[in-house]
């Protein structure tokens, strides 16, 4: 059986994703030193992220908020415009797959643990206790 080296997966997501917000929040700082009017559309392009990771960010479209109210510009979190159709159509894709991946993930991962607890449990059987020995092999899962 293979070690399980996802972790290192994890962490590098992880890693990703500080070093995207932290994009973004340096991008938003420079917006606001500029006195730049600050947009959605402008920190994405300032911070090199996409306008749909940012709304799925709470934290920075308050930020974002706070300094148009701040500087008085009067630009709505959402842009002046709105999201086009074909940009909601594009979102709602890009969530469908989304959603099929983590339920592909999820199918995936409920697998790997029955199989681990299949061996545990049949581990147990053949494990020698308190002193009485057993003799038995158990073979790799499939």
């Amino acid at each position: 059986m293979r070690a399980d080296n996802s972790h290192h997966i994890v962490e590098a997501s992880y890693r990703r994703r500080q070093n995207t917000i932290a994009r973004a929040r340096a991008g938003l700082q420079r917006l606001r030193d500029a006195g730049e009017p600050v947009s959605v559309a402008r920190l994405a392009t300032e911070a090199r992220v996409s306008r749909s990771w940012i709304y799925t960010q709470p934290d920075l479209l308050d930020e974002i908020q706070q300094a148009q109210s701040t500087a008085g510009n009067g630009a709505s979190v959402h842009g002046a415009e709105g999201a086009s159709a074909a940009s909601l159509l594009r979102r709602l894709e890009l969530a469908h797959q989304r959603i099929k991946q983590l339920t592909d993930d999820n199918r995936r991962l409920r697998d790997q643990l029955a199989r681990a607890h299949g061996q545990r449990r049949a581990e147990r059987q053949t494990s020698p206790t308190r002193g009485r020995s057993t003799t038995g092999t158990i073979g790799p899962c499939n």
